[in-house]
């Protein structure tokens, strides 16, 4: 008997490692200062919108900014095609001595395919990569926050 629940729990934990295990590329969502898995992303209208996290912010009633204040929670948005800061200018030991601004667009990443969960974990080397498109969001869409 004992044979066979050790035979039970080594078929059970190999069956749990066993099967490809896909690692997208990550969307940046510079407001919140987040990067996001593409698979938990979707697009509309040229946004990219987090599919089940809100970006909260501290709305303010009061005629002193102080009272009547709550947490609002608005949609995780981010753009497309936007602009990020890069240095252009490096000094010493890793120290920016100048920034300059480029394009930045999102919206398709580069995602990997591991035999296995394990083979992932231990630094394997992937079995193929693919270009992965955010889906499209459909009447799931949100108005983008300001």
């Amino acid at each position: 008997m004992k044979t066979l629940i050790v035979l039970a729990a080594m078929l059970t934990s190999s069956l749990a490692l066993a099967g490809e295990y896909t690692v997208y590329g990550s969307i940046h969502f510079q407001k919140a200062s987040t990067w996001v898995t593409a698979n938990n992303v979707c697009q509309e209208d040229g946004y990219l919108y987090h599919k089940t996290k809100d970006y909260v912010v501290v709305e303010c009633s009061g005629r002193d900014k102080m009272s009547g204040c709550e947490e609002v929670p608005r949609p995780l948005v981010q753009p497309m095609r936007s602009t990020k800061q890069i240095c252009a200018n490096y000094q010493g030991r890793g120290t920016c001595t100048e920034t300059t601004t480029v394009a930045f667009n999102q919206g398709t990443v580069t995602s990997e395919v591991y035999s296995s969960f394990a083979a992932w974990s231990k630094g394997g080397s992937p079995i193929r990569t693919f270009r992965y498109t955010v889906d499209a969001c459909g009447s799931a869409a949100k108005v983008p926050a300001n």
